[in-house]
């Protein structure tokens, strides 16, 4: 999420990924990839392990039902891409 000071990493969503969802989101983000982290802050190693950095370019709904301990998304589903939406404007919101 970003802030002040750049992306805050709060949690990674996998729930709702799958079928035509996935091939558009490979699409949309293999050209993105970077060899780091994006986040200002550190990613648990757990999150990290495995993960494809990106460039933060793309906009993806996320449902989620709050934040939960130490900030992470409680129980987040990718809803799909917002190619409407700017990175620049995009915020948590409830």
């Amino acid at each position: 999420m970003p802030d002040d000071e750049g992306l805050r990493f709060v949690g990674r969503a996998g729930s709702g990924i799958g079928g035509r969802l996935a091939a558009v989101l490979g699409e949309a983000l293999g050209p993105l990839q970077r060899s780091d982290s994006p986040f200002v802050d550190a990613v648990p190693r757990a999150d990290a392990v495995g993960s494809v950095w990106v460039e933060p370019r793309v906009v993806v709904e996320i449902s989620h039902l709050g934040h939960g301990g130490q900030g992470r998304l409680r129980q987040p589903v990718v809803l799909g891409l917002r190619p409407d939406v700017p990175t620049e404007e995009v915020r948590d919101e409830p």
